[in-house]
């Protein structure tokens, strides 16, 4: 007898003693091997313990990780339901977010954070563990609005701009995205035409993060003259 047919008798065996079993305990049988319990997967408090990420995280990260989650939990989790119920921005997040630190992630001077980027991911991780749309406040004003400022702005523009914003007093936005084409940049209609003292812009964005209450717009438009596609600060 080869292997083969010895395998084929042993699994006509099992379904022999399978088919003999009572109908009930058949379905008990399956229902236990279906339950969660049966398959022995732990508990998952956040990504980082899942993953085991935290043992490869320094005495500094670990503690800016810790630091963060403290105020996400005391100052976030007890009002993200309310604001949700209420579909508002509540601006008591900004206070949570000047707990936690200056604003702008990775960018350097200005009062910035000057975070690497380890403790920038670990700050958005666990922002978002308490509430997403929080984070997405926090990252459309320090990676969106300010990162475009610092990496194309004047000189001025910097200067003016970056403290202020560091230190949560000014909040910004980004508007690219528009109805027609989405955030396909290449695309955008929104129109910019030079004229004595600045410029003005003609064009309309949607679902712009931010935009109901922040001071300052970083806003994407075409040069009429040039036909680059250029940002605006309104």
């Amino acid at each position: 007898m080869n292997a083969a047919t010895k395998e084929q008798q042993l699994q006509q065996q099992q379904q022999q003693q399978q088919q003999q079993q009572p109908l009930q305990q058949r379905r008990a049988a399956a229902k236990t091997a279906a339950e969660p319990s049966a398959m022995k997967t732990p508990k998952v408090i956040d990504s980082l313990s899942f993953l085991e990420l935290s043992r490869d995280l320094t005495e500094k990260e670990e503690q800016l990780r810790l630091h963060v989650r403290n105020i996400c939990e005391t100052r976030v989790a007890p009002i993200a339901a309310e604001m949700w119920e209420r579909g508002e921005f509540d601006r008591r997040l900004i206070d949570a977010c000047k707990a936690i630190g200056p604003a702008g992630l990775q960018i350097k001077g200005y009062g910035c954070a000057g975070l690497t980027n380890t403790e920038a991911c670990l700050t958005a991780i666990e922002m978002s563990r308490v509430d997403a749309s929080f984070f997405t406040f926090a990252v459309v004003h320090s990676a969106l609005s300010m990162k475009t400022i610092d990496a194309a702005g004047s000189p001025a523009q910097k200067q003016y701009w970056l403290p202020l914003m560091a230190r949560w007093e000014k909040i910004g936005c980004f508007a690219l995205t528009e109805a027609a084409f989405g955030s396909d940049a290449a695309h955008i209609q929104t129109k910019a035409k030079k004229i004595k003292g600045g410029f003005t812009l003609n064009g309309s964005k949607r679902w712009i993060g931010n935009a109901t209450y922040c001071d300052v717009a970083v806003i994407w438009a075409r040069d009429e003259d040039t036909n680059l596609i250029e940002a605006f600060l309104v």
